[in-house]
């Protein structure tokens, strides 16, 4: 399991915490996500480090663990970061405490572009730009599939709502016939059709929005949990304002046809029938 060194101070660039904190003294560690759940170890138990001599020390969080360009091939979630002082403490006499390597953070105002130039100017082969661990890449590949599934379950709501307004409108004919003979014009028919079909979209809505969030939170989680990376999912309120609208604008075109069909009922004929 790979062992990073971490020294805090002013100007650190830390580990991203998912739990806990990251280490600050040298009998504390943190852990990745998957090396947690692999050594069954939760926030506050004790571990065993082993170099040249061994160490116990308490689990204080839970942390994105970034190897850069060291080992890209290692999850995020594998590994562990300590104090450096830990580091040197099981290490042989003669092995170098410097540090490996440095993450730098650029500041949102500056000129991203023209930083890394200079960086690359000032130290020439060694700046390495962000590397993505493969599992991650092999998620951003199928990163379409949540749309593509949306876009098919929505389709399906679509054509559940026009068959349930179409075989409304066909057992209820003697309804609209007996509204139209009390008064109803063409244009109230075919409203009656479309307020049942936005009756059926908020009451979709209201339910489906809720659980659908509360389901896609949880399913990222758990996705986020086994990579080992900070989950932090983000629900756009501007993007659910616009599935809501999209709902009730579906069901009244939808509700087009049926209401056409209802408006278009002969209450003679269909009273005579009946």
């Amino acid at each position: 399991m790979p062992l990073l060194s971490f020294t805090p101070g002013k100007g650190t660039l830390g580990p991203v915490v998912v739990e806990g904190r990251e280490p600050t003294q040298p009998d504390e560690i943190a852990l990745g996500g998957t090396s947690m759940r692999t050594l069954a170890k939760r926030i506050g138990d004790t571990v065993v480090v082993s170099g040249v001599a061994e160490q116990r020390v308490r689990v204080v969080g839970r942390v994105v663990v970034n190897m850069g360009d060291r080992n890209p091939t290692i999850a995020p979630g594998k590994g562990a970061i300590a104090h450096a002082d830990l580091w040197r403490r099981i290490s042989p006499p003669d092995a170098s405490n410097s540090p490996g390597f440095f993450f730098v953070r650029l500041d949102p105002a500056s000129d991203r572009r023209q930083a890394i130039e200079r960086l690359q100017r000032d130290f020439p082969d060694t700046v390495v730009l962000p590397l993505k661990q493969p599992d991650l890449t092999d998620l951003e590949r199928v990163d379409y599939l949540p749309g593509l599934l949306a876009g098919l379950v929505a389709l399906l709501a679509l054509g559940t709502v026009t068959h349930a307004l179409v075989t409304s409108v066909r057992r209820r004919r003697r309804d609209l016939a007996i509204l139209k003979t009390l008064g109803f014009e063409r244009i109230q028919v075919s409203q009656t059709v479309a307020w049942q079909a936005t009756t059926f979209a908020l009451l979709a809505t209201l339910v489906g929005v809720p659980l659908g969030i509360a389901g896609g939170r949880w399913a990222w989680r758990l996705v986020a949990d086994q990579l080992g990376v900070a989950s932090g999912p983000v629900v756009p309120p501007t993007s659910v304002l616009a599935i809501a609208a999209g709902a009730l604008l579906a069901a009244n075109l939808a509700a087009a046809g049926p209401g056409w069909a209802a408006a278009r009922v002969q209450p003679a004929t269909v009273l005579r029938s009946e």
